[in-house]
Parts: structure tokens; C-alpha cells; sequence
């Protein structure tokens, strides 16, 4: 969440030491023994964990490459751009598409 979001650290910070707190208070005096669990959670986690990483990556990208996340004047290099580039910086749309296809092949195919 940190590429979209910074100020989520704030709240994750904030959220952290409540639930800190809460959950002492919830173990010394209102806890009982839990129930026997197998091992199907963690492999269930462990599994989930492989997309959320893909996931992350991919909206990581999409946020970074966003114009307005760093906002620059052009440079001297804009004669050198591609013909897959618009005058003002950014990929057309076909180009966009194909590079978007072409990331989720390679992640999830």
C-alpha cells in the first residue's frame, strides 16, 4: 500500500499498537484454550501469498507509472522518444494494451 497510499503507514502504525493492547487485554482475561487446527491454514496463506505478491507488483507499477506521482518538466531527450510514445510522454493506447497483455502472460501464464 505504501506506493498509493503513504499516510496508510500512520494508520498502520496507529492500528498496530491498539490492537497491541487489545489483544493483551483479550489474552490475560477473557482467553480460553484454542482449538486444534491442521495444517490446511498455512498451506492455504502460504498459497494466497504467491498472488498477493504478483498483485502487489502489478499496482506498485500501476501507481509509479502514473504522470502525476512525479510530475517533471520534458527534457532534452523528447527527440529521442519512440514512435510508441505520444508528444506528451505517454504510451498511446495499443501500446499500453500490449504492454499490459504481454506483463500479465509473463505473471500469470
Amino acid at each position: 500500500f505504501s506506493s498509493g497510499l503513504p499516510l496508510l503507514y500512520l494508520l498502520a502504525a496507529l492500528y498496530t499498537f491498539t490492537s497491541y493492547w487489545v489483544d493483551k487485554a483479550v489474552l490475560l482475561w477473557g482467553s480460553c484454550r484454542p482449538p486444534l487446527y491442521d495444517n490446511r491454514m498455512p498451506r492455504e496463506a502460504a498459497k494466497w501469498m504467491f498472488y498477493a505478491v504478483k498483485l502487489h507488483c502489478i499496482l506498485g507499477i500501476c501507481m509509479y507509472s502514473e504522470r502525476c506521482t512525479f510530475p517533471t518538466a520534458p527534457s532534452d531527450l523528447s527527440s529521442h522518444v519512440d514512435e510508441e510514445f505520444s508528444t506528451d510522454g505517454l504510451m498511446n493506447s495499443a501500446t499500453l494494451r500490449s504492454t499490459l497483455q504481454k506483463v500479465y502472460h509473463r505473471m500469470f501464464l
